[in-house]
């Protein structure tokens, strides 16, 4: 895993290892990142993996200022899944949930897909109005209580109008994707 990668957490040492980068904002971003798996895997260790993956990207560009904390766009995952998009080979959001964690971290280190790109703009979709938060919070409480349901049926049973009304919502979102930043 680490050959791909510019950190990891690794869960059963509860470490993080982190590549340190000429750049220094890169590698800010990286330790922004790995933290927030240690977090996710200390209060949330049922998170299925592209909760848990997207999550992380969003906390690489995390900020503080005088208002408070807020996201800003991930450019990369945004160009990658607009490109997906373009291209028609981005997943279905059933498709997402349906994905087990193993299948998902399968997918995604062989490289071949935009899944962690996908997980990351669509947590940042979700965090992008007060109501998907909740939902997301909801989400997170179902997982830390040791639920081990597929996404696809928690998502299903707590999103106003289920899985297809979120697959609507999600691609309405992709044409214009709101905001460049997202405050909490």
């Amino acid at each position: 895993m680490a050959v791909a990668s510019y950190g990891l957490f690794i869960p059963s040492e509860h470490q993080i290892v982190v590549y340190v980068r000429k750049n220094r904002n890169l590698t800010f971003k990286t330790i922004k990142h790995e933290v927030s798996h240690a977090v996710v895997d200390t209060i949330v260790p049922y998170a299925p993996a592209w909760l848990n993956e997207g999550l992380a990207e969003q906390m690489e560009t995390i900020e503080r200022d005088e208002s408070g904390l807020y996201f800003e766009r991930h450019r990369e995952n945004q160009w990658v899944v607009d490109q997906a998009l373009e291209q028609g080979r981005l997943a279905g959001i059933d498709q997402l949930l349906k994905l087990p964690s193993n299948k998902w971290r399968h997918s995604d280190l062989s490289g071949g897909g935009s899944l962690r790109a996908q997980s990351g703009q669509f947590v940042y979709f979700l965090m992008s109005k007060p109501t998907r938060r909740n939902f997301v919070v909801r989400l997170m409480h179902n997982f830390n209580r040791g639920d081990r349901t597929i996404s696809y049926y928690l998502v299903n049973d707590n999103y106003i109008g289920g899985v297809s009304m979120l697959a609507l919502d999600w691609r309405r979102w992709l044409h214009d994707q709101g905001a460049g930043v997202v405050r909490l």
